[in-house]
């Protein structure tokens, strides 16, 4: 881009913006965009069929499969249940999140 292309606002001028249109660009745009679409895809397939992160997200919302977590996610508690729970258990557990280990993994996969 050149410094002149840019107006108040950082706006293409129209003439440049209707050139884009007319030659093609912005089918050639939108055909960009669906092949990024498309590889995202298949990398997001390739990672949940190849990857550990299945195994790691069952394992972090294990809490979500009985107790309290169950009834949390069938909408069976109210924000007063959540409350009483919270007064007689104290602070949760701290655990990592990993996600510098979760975007290596997608990194891996790019």
């Amino acid at each position: 881009m050149r410094q002149e292309d840019f107006l108040a606002g950082s706006k293409l001028r129209c003439e440049d913006q209707k050139e884009f249109n007319r030659s093609g660009g912005s089918v050639l745009a939108h055909i960009g965009g669906m092949d990024a679409f498309a590889r995202s895809l298949i990398i997001a397939d390739q990672i949940l069929a190849k990857s550990p992160y299945k195994k790691f997200r069952k394992e972090r919302y294990a809490s979500f499969d009985s107790g309290k977590g169950k009834e949390f996610e069938r909408r069976e508690l109210v924000l007063e249940d959540l409350r009483n729970f919270a007064f007689a258990n104290g602070e949760p557990k701290q655990i990592s999140g990993k996600q510098e280990w979760l975007e290596n993994i997608i990194n891996q996969y790019i």
